[in-house]
């Protein structure tokens, strides 16, 4: 087989992967980041909530 098209092949497979990080591997990511996210800030608030009454109990 020619060098060259085993380097066209190569560079070819490449760019599909980069092609398949940015279509699927990438948002997937993102969507788990942002459900990570959403979750901590909710336990903050539930945390600050349970801060608030504790604070109120002590005076």
């Amino acid at each position: 087989m020619d060098p060259a098209m085993i380097t066209a092949v190569k560079e070819l497979g490449s760019f599909a992967v980069i092609i398949w990080l940015l279509l699927v591997e990438i948002p997937q990511y993102r969507s788990a980041i942002n459900k990570n996210t959403e979750t901590l800030n909710r336990m903050s608030e539930i945390l600050m909530e349970i801060s608030t009454k504790l604070e109120g109990r002590d005076k």
